[in-house]
């Protein structure tokens, strides 16, 4: 904090909440929810006010406030439903109030008991027949003038509503619900493509701000295997990927056992020590998160390490073979030629490093002697 004030300029966060003094009740729930501390209590007002300087725009308290008094910049009243892809607005003019929408568009939501698995098509359908003008005061579905993006049409009627009430709801059920904990998404298809979704504790939250929800922390554990190799469960606390990846390489991602893999090597071990970790404290982070012994030789090769740094490294090598010794002859006999052939393996095989094979190709071609391509590089040049 210190820092900041001492500095001349400040740079803020283009994306900041804002609080809407004559509609703010004076609960104090944004006061105690905000992780940054940003947010003043006026005690003579009863009203509270955010410092622009401290808001990082993370949203926690625009999404707490009961009596929606906070806005978010970026979030206004024009662009609730404009982030719905393939719709518009003439002129830029959305006909709906967000604060309502949202309130009245998420009701049946809410409602749903929470771990229960929904059909995506069926909830909406269903909403369709039976509350159909939720977004609409009246049920007016013919003074809205909304048109598809891409061919300019007007989307009138309750035969729209697939494309613009349908599409709001799969927004917020796949985007900002999901995004903030509050749905889990499921279903086969393409990626990207859901459609079954289902309420987590966290959606308690937004029924009853006030109440934080109770969200297990995982406790699944990392393997550890004798050659290096983390494997970390997918459902494992972020913080024991974190604190795995300080010091070893990511490998793969398991899709089939929902697991990421990590190997330890010395390019790793060197990115934990330039972080500043020791080997003791690699090999405690490793005890932590496996929960077992570390092995014994593997125990011993970080020690070692630790020590004398590395002490073997592995290179890659081509192997040029050519149709006679004749041939590798007349290649290491011109210095133009020559110089990229390494240790020979036989009269008619000689080893080149693989970053200089494609100069070798160069200079053999103006000695008159064409040289084929790896096979990767030959399938890729089409």
């Amino acid at each position: 904090m210190l820092g900041r004030i001492q500095q001349r300029e400040i740079a803020l966060e283009p994306i900041r909440a804002s609080i809407n003094q004559d509609q703010c009740s004076g609960c104090r729930i944004c006061n105690n929810l905000c992780p940054f501390n940003a947010i003043l209590f006026h005690e003579d007002r009863m009203v509270s006010e955010v410092n622009p300087a401290l808001c990082q725009g993370c949203g926690t308290c625009v999404a707490a406030c009961p009596a929606g008094a906070i806005a978010g910049t970026g979030f206004s009243n024009e662009q609730i439903l404009a982030q719905i892809e393939g719709l518009q607005a003439p002129k830029g003019r959305w006909p709906n109030e967000p604060l309502a929408t949202r309130q009245v568009g998420l009701a049946p939501v809410l409602r749903l008991p929470p771990g229960r698995w929904w059909s995506l098509a069926g909830f909406l359908e269903s909403l369709r027949r039976h509350q159909p003008g939720f977004l609409r005061p009246g049920g007016d579905f013919d003074s809205w003038f909304l048109q598809d993006a891409q061919s300019g049409d007007f989307l009138p009627g309750l035969e729209a509503w697939d494309r613009v009430e349908g599409a709001l709801l799969t927004y917020l059920l796949t985007g900002p619900l999901h995004w903030l904990g509050a749905v889990d998404l499921g279903g086969e298809g393409r990626p990207g493509r859901h459609s079954a979704f289902r309420l987590t504790p966290a959606a308690q939250s937004l029924i009853e701000p006030q109440t934080a929800p109770e969200i297990p922390e995982p406790r699944r554990r990392a393997r550890l295997a004798a050659d290096g190799r983390i494997t970390v469960p997918r459902a494992a606390a972020r913080s024991l990927r974190y604190q795995v990846s300080r010091f070893s390489r990511w490998i793969q991602l398991d899709r089939r056992q929902e697991n990421f893999v990590y190997q330890i090597t010395p390019a790793s071990l060197r990115g934990g020590r330039e972080a500043g970790l020791l080997p003791r404290h690699m090999l405690a982070v490793l005890q932590d998160v496996t929960g077992t012994g570390v092995p014994k030789s593997l125990e011993k090769a970080i020690r070692r390490w630790g020590e004398r740094g590395q002490e073997a490294a592995l290179s890659r090598l081509l192997v040029l073979r050519v149709s006679s010794a004749k041939v590798l002859e007349e290649l290491q006999s011109h210095p133009s030629t020559g110089r990229f052939l390494g240790e020979g393996l036989g009269p008619d095989q000689v080893v080149v490093q693989e970053s200089e094979w494609l100069a070798l190709c160069s200079a053999a071609l103006r000695r008159g002697i064409l040289i084929d391509w790896p096979p990767e590089e030959s399938e890729g040049s089409g």
